[in-house]
């Protein structure tokens, strides 16, 4: 029998995503910026990238933190960051997660200047996923001890040499305007759990509305902590494309002042 090795569980020592891949070969099928929150352990959300790596019929989402809010924002199709209100932010913090995947990405050979408009450009490639050693680095007034990070160490193959080049953009083009599925990783039943949760929360608040920054913690109190899709719930109810496709729903998402309404019977 191995040693046994115990999981650090201190918050300030948690990587991004919903569980660091296993290094291995794996087709890149989704790519958009959003709001990550952590899996709702943390009260403020960051912009970060999220990465959809599949290999099977296994899909696994890595979240890349890209800085703060307060600095820049996730496009609303999720394609690009843009700058934050009164802010001066003009490009990534070269200490921050999503700089260093893309570095890694650039390096396997991916042009960068495809990523300057649509970062679900690198969907379709298939690639080798290694893990790289991150820096000690300084977050919100806490250290946090330098770690590993899945990246791209080398790409196999790219959408052109598979020979089907305008079919992988279409399904990106869909995928990154929300018109295929309801956000990264999310399957026709996560949605509807998570529909139904959202749908009692709403109509429970005083106008049945909420902000969307009050939604991570109106849903982790109403999915308890031995539910196994917890994690998935919380990461689906913060996708701006998810929110923006329950119309049917009865559910309104107003993206500009960020508010949930239900307006259903």
């Amino acid at each position: 029998m191995g040693e046994v090795v115990y999981i650090d569980i201190r918050p300030s020592q948690a990587y991004h995503g919903t569980g660091m891949i296993t290094e291995g070969e794996y087709d890149i099928t989704d790519a958009k910026f959003g709001a990550w929150d952590y899996n709702g352990t943390q009260p403020v959300a960051v912009p970060a990238l999220g990465v959809e790596f599949k290999s099977g019929d296994e899909a696994h989402v890595q979240w890349y933190s890209a800085g703060d809010m307060k600095n820049l924002r996730p496009s609303a199709d999720g394609k690009r960051l843009q700058q934050a209100e009164g802010a001066s932010a003009t490009a990534l913090n070269d200490q921050c997660n999503c700089f260093q995947f893309l570095t890694a990405l650039v390096r396997a050979g991916f042009d960068e200047e495809v990523l300057l408009k649509d970062v679900s450009s690198m969907v379709g490639l298939r690639v080798t996923v290694v893990h790289e050693p991150t820096v000690e680095r300084e977050i919100r007034g806490t250290k946090k001890k330098a770690g590993t990070l899945a990246v791209v160490g080398k790409i196999l193959s790219k959408p052109d040499e598979k020979g089907t080049p305008k079919k992988a953009a279409t399904a990106a083009a869909k995928k990154a305007n929300g018109q295929e599925g309801a956000g990264l990783g999310a399957d026709a039943g996560i949605t509807a759990k998570t529909t139904q949760a959202l749908v009692s929360a709403l109509k429970e608040t005083t106008g049945h509305a909420l902000e969307k920054k009050e939604l991570t913690a109106a849903m982790w109190k109403r999915i308890p902590g031995n539910d196994a899709d917890r994690s998935k719930i919380m990461n689906l109810i913060i996708q701006d494309s998810y929110l923006g496709s329950l119309v049917d729903q009865g559910i309104l998402y107003d993206d500009k002042n960020a508010q949930v309404m239900y307006v259903g019977d």
